[in-house]
């Protein structure tokens, strides 16, 4: 057997704030699908104050992260299947290790699930005190003293970002309560408020939009939502208009391959050529209620409403006489199955 040459991946620190969607979709992965941790467990509220590194492939795509709390305790360290085993485990743990030291923490500590003590146990950690439970999966603690002097010469530095306050203002938005419309000027801001709205949706999801915007659209987080939607309603429940479909045909798309699995509860249509419309208004309507907001395609500039029934039912009417001169994006679908 030839021997695989290693994979290129580049570990760094990640920001919450804007971090944020790219975490949750790994650790929602290892952990709560597969490893079936309730979902109540894995997310804490300890996060805001962790620090959080994030593993990427050499495209950038997130396939790692783990994260460490102010007292020094190491965790949530998630891998996604296709890359185990390529010394991304190690590779996180090192770098929680340097961050620790020049933060002068005299020590560290974990809880490791029992059947990889011996892993960390190379890694210099030592078992304290006794097996316990935690989620039905046997754990032990270990810990690790620390030198006051950081590990190498390479020191791991806070990433300088501009801090997109509308994140936080997404996540305390209620679908058909909070009143105030939340400006977005970013792909994560997008992201974040096409997300907040699918997981509070209850009936449906109407998407409008030019190619289906990977960078927002295509993340596992929102495509579980929508899956979710999707199966819990008898009719369908999401529909999409698509103005064109080369992108998507030539890049491929997880929300498409949802359509596929799903064909009789996600319907994808485009418009009939005489009734394009270009350029044109981007959105997407949950329960006809809320709304994400984008004026122009080529623009990163919208907003997210959360309760305005009134502009929603405008935007519903829209999509609707859109909708009637459109047909299934047949494409779409021979590239799905």
């Amino acid at each position: 057997m030839t021997e695989q040459p290693p994979r290129a991946f580049s570990i760094r620190l990640a920001d919450w704030r804007l971090d944020r969607l790219a975490i949750q979709s790994i650790r929602e992965e290892v952990f709560v699908r597969e490893q079936g941790i309730p979902a109540d467990l894995e997310w804490d509220g300890r996060d805001p104050s962790a620090v959080h590194l994030l593993a990427q492939d050499a495209e950038g795509q997130p396939i790692g992260t783990a994260r460490m709390l102010p007292e020094g305790h190491i965790g949530r360290m998630a891998i996604l299947p296709d890359w185990r085993r390529a010394g991304i485990g190690s590779a996180l743990m090192e770098a929680l290790l340097e961050v620790a030291a020049q933060r002068h923490l005299e020590s560290v500590f974990l809880q490791a699930q029992e059947r990889v003590v011996p892993y960390y146990q190379k890694m210099g950690f030592e078992p304290q005190g006794p097996v316990f439970m935690e989620a039905g999966i046997p754990h032990r603690l270990m810990s690790r003293p620390l030198d006051s002097e950081p590990l190498s010469e390479f020191a791991y530095r806070e990433p300088h970002y501009r801090v997109d306050e509308s994140l936080e203002m997404i996540d305390r938005g209620v679908l058909g309560e909070t009143r105030d419309a939340i400006a977005l000027h970013s792909r994560e801001a997008f992201r974040a408020a096409c997300l907040s709205l699918a997981r509070q949706a209850r009936r449906s999801i109407r998407i409008f939009s030019h190619d289906l915007d990977g960078s927002i659209y295509d993340n596992r987080s929102l495509i579980n939502e929508l899956k979710r939607l999707a199966t819990r309603n008898p009719d369908p429940s999401i529909f999409i208009l698509l103005q064109s479909n080369e992108k998507v045909q030539r890049e491929g798309h997880g929300v498409v391959a949802l359509a596929g699995r799903l064909p009789s509860k996600i319907r994808i249509f485009r418009p009939l050529e005489e009734a394009r419309r270009e350029p044109a208004e981007n959105f997407m309507l949950a329960d006809d209620t809320a709304f994400v907001y984008r004026k122009w395609q080529t623009r990163l500039d919208g907003r997210v409403e959360f309760h305005n029934p009134s502009r929603a039912r405008d935007l519903a009417n829209s999509f609707q006489e859109m909708w009637n001169e459109s047909e299934e994006d047949i494409a779409l679908r021979r590239l799905s199955i």
